[in-house]
């Protein structure tokens, strides 16, 4: 199944400028399950972009990124940065207690999902997140992990018990610490930094993590975002992907109008994302990706392109195309759902 996301506003925000923003999602329950467990949103019209990802190992992991994406998607005013970071905020701690509640009514232990979210405004950029979803930077051909797992095997590589290496095959590498839903008090990290033309921005569900680091940069240099979004898509198919994937990629263009201003927040806050939450240092990373766990949407592949107000078709090319045999590794296999379809800019 393919289905295309509908642009919310056909006009672009003031407080997207200095820059435009193309953005296309995919998701996929993978090689293995069934059901996908992770949810996309793709919302260019007002720079807010999330990827949550169903704790598979519980209960209703479907509804419980559903209801993360419901209630990101239901903001619609955007103030000031400041307001834009606590609007995330507020909506993670909303889907918190519904999870909880839900959890409480039918006698579940856990319903959860862990998130990330990227947020643009007036051209800096924040990520808030929740386990081990992922926001990568790729700037000037070079891939930068900006998100730190809230996972067991990270904490395992930051105490030096094992190698990063050793992280992407462990034994517990499905293991989270921190999810929307899991415990009534939810823990957040976030960050900040300065947009630069060009700049894309990549987030992802663990599903993607069969896809190591180098690849991914590798992958992203393609030109069109179209294109570079369903070459991750096919690198994680072509490797039988046990878990469901997505990946949200992010693409920044500048946007100058006549009379156009600079605007005070442009001036620099340091080369480094910036911790939001806990006034602390994140410096990015690139140790390697991990494993397995969670997903939804719709049911198979959820494809959309988006860029700022236009509103014309977008053709995207088929993840699966050059698999030598896709329905035999992949029943549900994106050239078999028709991904080779319109798109849309938002």
């Amino acid at each position: 199944m393919t289905t295309a996301t509908a642009p919310r506003s056909t006009a672009p925000a003031i407080h997207l400028r200095p820059y435009r923003f193309r953005s296309v999602a995919l998701t996929h329950p993978g090689c293995v399950r069934k059901l996908n467990e992770d949810a996309v949103l793709d919302r260019p019209d007002i720079g807010l972009w999330a990827v949550a990802d169903g704790m598979g190992g519980h209960a209703a992991g479907d509804f419980a990124s559903a209801a993360v994406v419901r209630h990101l998607n239901a903001i619609s005013t955007i103030t000031s940065a400041f307001d834009f970071r606590r609007a995330v905020r507020a909506a993670l701690l909303s889907a918190n207690r519904e999870l909880q509640e839900k959890a409480d009514d039918e006698l579940l232990d856990t319903i959860g999902a862990t998130v990330v979210t990227l947020m643009v405004h007036r051209g800096h950029y924040a990520c808030i997140w929740a386990g081990d979803s992922r926001a990568y930077r790729f700037r000037r051909g070079r891939l930068e992990r900006l998100t730190r797992d809230h996972s067991l095997v990270q904490e395992l590589v930051d105490a030096g018990s094992i190698q990063a290496d050793e992280a992407r095959g462990h034994t517990n590498s499905n293991i989270v610490t921190r999810a929307v839903g899991a415990s009534e008090r939810l823990d957040v990290d976030g960050l900040y930094g300065s947009i630069e033309p060009g700049d894309r921005f990549l987030l992802c569900s663990d599903g993607l993590g069969v896809v190591d680091e180098a690849e991914i940069e590798r992958r992203l240099k393609a030109a069109d975002i179209g294109m570079a979004t369903a070459d991750l898509m096919r690198g994680a198919l072509d490797r039988a992907a046990p878990d469901n994937i997505s990946v949200v990629l992010v693409e920044v263009e500048p946007y100058r109008q006549a009379g156009d201003a600079q605007h005070p927040l442009q001036e620099a806050s340091g080369s480094g994302p910036n911790v939001l939450l806990t006034g602390s240092f994140l410096s990015p990373t690139s140790e390697l990706a991990h494993a397995s766990r969670r997903r939804l949407l719709a049911n198979d592949v959820i494809i959309a392109s988006s860029l700022d107000g236009a509103s014309r078709p977008d053709q995207l090319p088929c993840a699966c195309s050059g698999a030598k045999s896709p329905s035999t590794t992949d029943r549900t296999c994106l050239a078999e759902n028709g991904l080779a379809t319109k798109g849309r800019c938002s």
